[in-house]
Formats: structure tokens, C-alpha cells, sequence
């Protein structure tokens, strides 16, 4: 019988949605730590299905949060940061289901370097370059997929993306 990934992929969602609440769980110190940091903007980043992840994302977090929060894709980000980019601190949401997407890895890279501000990475694969660069990694590996289209991974990445939005909100509903 043929093996159908997107299908078993499907099906297995709510295990991926468990990792990252339990992930999220493991590092709710980190974010609570950052959660008290005054922050000129939050900007939520990716590429692709991750963009429109961070699109979703930053509105839930401005909505929940009262903060200035934006989605901006990480080529815009890496090609023109003073488009983006305030003078003051910033927390950056870098998002890749690979953790090795070359626009979002380059834009943390830079990021970092200029020392703009924290980063929290959400992923679902931790051996990429991507969540070594984070001071907060998210590392969902029940996300992880063979199919191309993206399912459990988007999904279990923006479940990720809601839990730390509702810790920074302090909402626990």
C-alpha cells in the first residue's frame, strides 16, 4: 500500500499541537523573562507560509498584548532593515518550518550582529542553523513532515506562536 504523508500528517496534528504547547511549556521561564522587556516594536518574521503566519501572529499579539507588533517578510527584513527597524530594542519572532530558510537564517544573522534585540525562533528542526542563533528556541519535532505542502508543521508553528503570545499577554485561557 502507498504511503500517504500528507494524509498520516493530518492525522497527526494534535500530537505536533501537544509538542509545541509542551515546548513552549519547557521554555515559559525565557519568555516570561522576556515578556518584562520594554521593546519599541515586536516583529514577527518568515517567508513563504511563515510570513502569513507572522501576519496572523503579530495581530493576535498587538490585539492581546496592547504592543506596536508587525509581520515583515524576511527578505524585506535583510534587504532594507531601516524600512523595518526602529532605533529602539526590538523582539524579533523569526518562523521557518526547515531552520534553514537562507532569507529568515540571514536576517537573524544581522540581527544579532547589529545587537537589536532578543530572538525567539519557532522551527521544527533544531539541527539547522536557525535555533542555535535564538536566545529562546522553539523547536517543535512532532511538526516535521515529508509531504511539500506544509500541515502539521504550520499548524503546530503558529500554536507555538499563540502560547507565547498568551505568556506575554499573561492570558491563561
Amino acid at each position: 500500500m502507498t504511503d500517504f504523508f500528507a494524509h498520516r500528517e493530518i492525522l497527526t496534528q494534535a500530537d505536533a499541537w501537544q509538542d509545541a504547547l509542551d515546548t513552549t511549556g519547557k521554555n515559559r521561564r525565557d519568555l516570561e523573562r522576556l515578556s518584562k522587556g520594554e521593546y519599541a516594536q515586536v516583529i514577527f518574521t518568515g517567508c513563504g507560509s511563515t510570513y502569513y503566519l507572522s501576519l496572523a501572529a503579530a495581530a493576535l499579539f498587538q490585539e492581546l498584548t496592547g504592543r506596536i507588533a508587525r509581520a515583515v517578510p524576511a527578505g524585506e527584513l535583510f534587504l532594507n532593515p531601516k524600512v523595518s527597524l526602529t532605533n529602539g530594542k526590538t523582539l524579533l519572532v523569526a518562523v521557518s518550518r526547515s531552520g534553514s530558510t537562507t532569507e529568515t537564517v540571514r536576517v537573524v544573522e544581522q540581527f544579532n550582529k547589529k545587537n537589536r534585540g532578543p530572538v525567539i525562533v519557532i522551527t521544527n528542526y533544531g539541527d539547522q542553523p536557525l535555533a542555535s542563533l535564538a536566545d529562546v528556541p522553539l523547536v517543535i519535532e512532532k511538526g516535521q513532515e515529508m509531504s511539500v505542502a506544509q500541515t502539521r508543521s504550520f499548524a503546530s508553528m503558529y500554536v507555538a506562536a499563540v502560547s507565547i503570545i498568551s505568556i506575554f499577554a499573561q492570558r491563561e485561557d
